[in-house]
């Protein structure tokens, strides 16, 4: 465990790469209907998406090693660098009071579901107050009982939730109230922190601008220096509000376009990113793009043989645990928005937090993989605190 947790961290760190970069342009650009998007061709949208990936567990983390980083750029030289061709330098935050209303709302999905699983109560029952989740459980229920279901939210070492002593809250008048810890929103903006550094690399490397600087400032903030670009409009254009990303059954032997009638109402026929053809689609989503915790890119040491790691939230597990139970040799589509950017072939249960993606991966595939589930990971929008335009030649 210490091993994968280290891992994970390392991967963290390890996300932006510029070689390839516009590739993953064209895709944004095709999934958030920008000017790369073309109309799709009937004989593209008729044609079966093919896959080549395949899920399994991680059986042993010392099988793989974490993709380095490209170096990162010098503070003095892109200081230099925009001095001498002009440009911007951006000092950036995330929206806190956003990122607690996130964590307030996806702790109240969290309480709904325990509420209806160890059945305490109506899950309509439970509701927000401004930053406090209220519920109510139903009339003899133990004050222990109820205490116990909610210790996966309440309990080690960063709790996602707080409550004051629940027994004594049904003594008093028979409502439970949670808060969002400070302790989980700080955690939460740290390593979401890290994650927008990534974004905010990768979508300069798109750019490809001169020696671009993003460097954390520790105190919440990153300072953004981007030589040679007078208008950062083109970077915030290229910071899009975050996409949807769901895991969705689907069906690789039926015909996207089957003349035989129209398909089942739960059923839905989707494109995928690069007009690669087609499959048809359970509307019903298995596991959220909400629930993945990290991607990285990893390889088997000594080869050019590349691998998409996925690590997922507790509940994302159990959903895709529940799910690969009765899915084994099925395809789970990655579905970012209404376009398919991947989906690998379940090739055995899960049993584990995270799952190892392979399959005729190189890097530049895998990497832009990564990038398109993180582009559904946007742990808050981002704010232009400060900023400064620097004329070419300045001093």
């Amino acid at each position: 465990m210490k091993a994968l947790a280290a891992a994970l961290m390392i991967g963290l760190m390890m996300f932006a790469s510029s070689a390839g970069a516009q590739g993953v342009l064209n895709q944004l650009g095709g999934w958030r209907g920008g000017s790369t998007h073309e109309a799709v061709r009937p004989e593209v949208a008729c044609k079966r998406f093919e896959t080549t990936l395949e899920m399994r567990n991680i059986d042993a983390w010392g099988a793989f090693e974490v993709v380095p980083d490209r170096p990162p750029v010098r503070a003095d030289l892109a200081e230099a660098a925009l001095q001498r061709l002009g440009g911007t330098r951006l000092v950036m935050a995330a929206d806190a009071a956003l990122l607690r209303k996130d964590l307030v709302e996806a702790g109240r999905d969290d309480v709904r579901r325990i509420v209806r699983n160890a059945r305490l109560g109506s899950p309509a029952a439970v509701t927000i107050d401004g930053d406090t989740i209220r519920f109510r459980p139903r009339d003899g229920i133990d004050a222990a009982a109820i205490s116990s279901a909610f210790a996966t939210l309440t309990e080690g070492p960063v709790p996602q939730l707080a409550s004051p002593n629940i027994a004594d809250q049904i003594v008093a008048g028979g409502v439970v109230t949670f808060t969002v810890p400070d302790q989980a929103v700080e955690e939460r903006r740290r390593r979401g922190l890290h994650v927008s550094m990534r974004l905010v690399e990768h979508r300069l490397g798109m750019l490809g601008n001169e020696s671009p600087l993003v460097r954390d400032l520790g105190d919440g903030r990153i300072l953004v220096v981007i030589p040679g670009l007078q208008d950062p409009d083109q970077l915030l254009q290229l910071v899009p509000s975050r996409a949807r990303l769901a895991f969705r059954a689907a069906d690789l032997r039926a015909e996207p376009c089957d003349p035989s009638g129209s398909p089942s109402p739960e059923v839905e026929v989707l494109g995928s990113v690069g007009h690669k053809g087609s499959l048809v689609v359970q509307k019903r989503v298995a596991v959220a793009g909400d629930d993945v915790a990290v991607a990285m890119v990893v390889r088997k040491p000594g080869t050019d043989e590349h691998a998409v790691v996925l690590q997922f939230s507790a509940n994302g597990n159990r959903r895709l645990t529940e799910f690969a139970k009765e899915n084994v040799g099925q395809a789970l589509a990655f579905v970012l928005d209404d376009e398919i950017i991947a989906a690998p072939v379940i090739r055995e249960p899960i049993t584990g937090a995270a799952v190892v993606l392979t399959g005729g991966l190189n890097f530049d595939r895998a990497r832009d993989l990564v990038w398109l589930v993180y582009a559904a990971a946007w742990p808050a929008p981002l704010a232009v605190v400060e900023k400064q335009i620097v004329a070419p030649g300045s001093r």
